[in-house]
C-alpha cells in the first residue's frame, strides 16, 4: 500500500472521529500518523484543527507555523492560523494571513467567510461587503444585509434583499435580519423563509405512558449525567456542552432518541402544513439531525443566538431546576439578537416558555433564542438539535 493511500485512510478516519466529537481519539490518531509522515501538511493542519477543539490553542499555532514552514503557499494553513490570531485579538496579523490565503486560492469560501466576518466584527463594513461579494456561490446575502443595516443604509438594504430573496439556497441569516428590519422599519418582510417566526414555535411533550419512551428518556438522562465530553462554549454562562453530533453515538437508546426527535420534527411539519412560507413549502427532503447536550449550573444561562446552519431547531429537556421566581430557567425567543441595533424598543415583543422535563420545543432556525438564569442548585440539562438541510451538513473539510 502506497504512503498516499495510508495517509488518505488516516485522514478519512480522523474526519469520522471529528464528526463524532471524539477529539482526543482524533488527536491520538493524527499524532500517530505524523510519527510516520512528519512532513505531511494535511495531517498537520487537521491536527491543529483538533487541538483548537481541545483548547490547546498555542500548540495548534505552533503546528500551523510548522506546516507553513513546509509549504508557505498552503492557503488552508494561512486561513487556520488567521483564525487563531482572530481569537487572540490580533486583527492585523489575521488579515495578512487571510489575504495571503485568498491570493493563493481566491475562491476559498472558508477564507472569504472568515475575512468578511473579521471586517464585520471590527465595524469595517465596506471591506466586509467587498469581501463577502467575492463568493461565487453568493453565500453571504445575510451577512451583507447585516452590514448594510448596521450602516443605516436602508435603501441599499431593501434593494439588495429584493434582488437576492429568491436564491436557490435559503440563507438563515438573511431571514433573521429581514424579519428584524421589517419590524423596526415598518416594512413588509419580503424574505420568504418565515417572516413571522414567533408564530411558528411549537411546544409538545414526550408521552411517558409509553414504556419505550420512558426507558429511552431515563437512559438518555443517565448517559448525559455520566458524559465526560462536556466543554465550554462562548454563548454559555456557567454551563457546558458536548462536542460533535450527539446522535452519532452508536448506542441503541441514542438511536431511539434520534427516531423520537425525527418523528417530532414531522409533527411540527404537519402542524404548520398549511403555511405558504418556505420553512414548510421547501421543507428539506434530504437532511441530517445534529444534536448536542447542554448542562447549566446555578446562575447559568445561554445568550440569544440562532442556528444559521439549521432549518428547524429544537430542544429536548432532560432535567430542569426548581423555579424560585417567575420564568427562572425559561427559554426566551426574540427577533432581535447578535447585537442588532434597536431602533424602536416598543415594537419588540419577546416570548417566554417555562419548561418541564420531557418537553420538546421546536422553532425556525432563524429565530433568536436563549435562556434566563436560575438561582436553584439543580442543573438545567437538555439536548438541542437542528434539522440541517443537505447543503448545510457539517463537514470536517470546512474547518481547514
Amino acid at each position: 500500500m502506497s504512503n498516499q493511500i495510508k495517509i488518505k485512510e488516516i485522514r478519512s478516519k480522523s474526519i469520522m472521529l471529528y464528526r463524532q466529537g471524539s477529539f482526543k481519539e482524533c488527536e491520538k490518531l493524527l499524532i500517530e500518523g505524523l510519527d510516520k509522515y512528519p512532513e505531511n501538511v494535511d495531517l498537520l493542519i487537521n491536527l491543529a484543527v483538533v487541538l483548537r477543539e481541545l483548547l490547546k490553542v498555542q500548540k495548534a499555532k505552533e503546528i500551523l507555523k510548522e506546516a507553513l514552514n513546509i509549504d508557505i503557499d498552503n492557503s488552508i494553513a494561512h486561513n487556520n492560523i488567521a483564525n487563531i490570531y482572530v481569537s487572540e485579538g490580533k486583527s492585523k496579523k489575521a488579515i495578512t494571513h487571510y489575504k495571503k490565503s485568498l491570493e493563493i486560492n481566491p475562491k476559498d469560501e472558508s477564507t472569504i467567510r472568515n475575512l468578511g466576518r473579521l471586517y464585520q466584527s471590527i465595524e469595517n463594513y465596506d471591506e466586509a461587503i467587498k469581501t463577502y461579494k467575492l463568493s461565487e456561490e453568493n453565500n453571504y446575502v445575510g451577512r451583507i444585509l447585516e452590514c448594510l443595516f448596521f450602516q443605516k443604509s436602508y435603501k441599499l438594504f431593501w434593494d439588495f434583499l429584493y434582488e437576492n430573496k429568491s436564491q436557490h439556497k435559503t440563507d438563515i441569516k438573511a431571514a433573521a435580519i429581514s424579519a428584524y428590519a421589517a419590524n423596526q422599519l415598518d416594512h413588509e418582510d419580503p424574505y420568504p423563509f418565515c417572516p413571522n417566526p414567533l408564530d411558528y414555535i411549537y411546544k409538545t411533550s414526550i408521552n411517558f405512558f409509553d414504556q419505550d419512551n420512558l426507558d429511552t428518556f431515563l437512559k438518555l438522562k443517565e448517559h448525559i449525567k455520566e458524559n465526560k465530553d462536556f466543554r465550554r462554549q462562548e454563548l454559555l454562562n456557567n454551563g457546558l456542552q458536548t462536542g460533535g453530533n450527539f446522535f452519532s453515538q452508536d448506542l441503541p437508546f441514542i438511536a431511539q432518541a434520534k427516531d423520537m426527535t425525527e418523528k417530532m420534527t414531522l409533527d411540527y411539519y404537519k402542524k404548520f402544513n398549511n403555511s405558504s412560507y418556505d420553512l414548510i413549502t421547501r421543507w428539506p427532503e434530504k437532511s441530517q439531525l445534529y444534536a448536542w447536550a447542554i448542562s447549566m449550573m446555578k446562575n447559568g444561562n445561554l445568550n440569544l443566538h440562532n442556528h444559521t446552519t439549521g432549518w428547524l431547531s429544537g430542544s429536548f429537556y432532560i432535567s430542569m431546576p426548581k423555579q424560585n421566581t417567575e420564568n427562572e430557567g425559561a427559554i426566551v425567543f426574540s427577533i432581535r439578537g447578535m447585537g442588532y441595533p434597536v431602533l424602536d424598543e416598543s415594537k419588540i415583543s419577546d416570548k417566554f416558555f417555562n419548561i418541564r422535563p420531557g418537553d420538546i420545543i421546536m422553532f425556525p432556525s432563524s429565530l433568536f433564542h436563549g435562556t434566563l438564569p436560575f438561582s436553584s442548585e439543580e442543573n438545567r440539562v437538555s439536548f438541542a438539535f437542528d434539522k440541517r438541510p443537505e447543503w448545510n451538513i457539517d463537514d470536517f473539510k470546512s474547518h481547514y
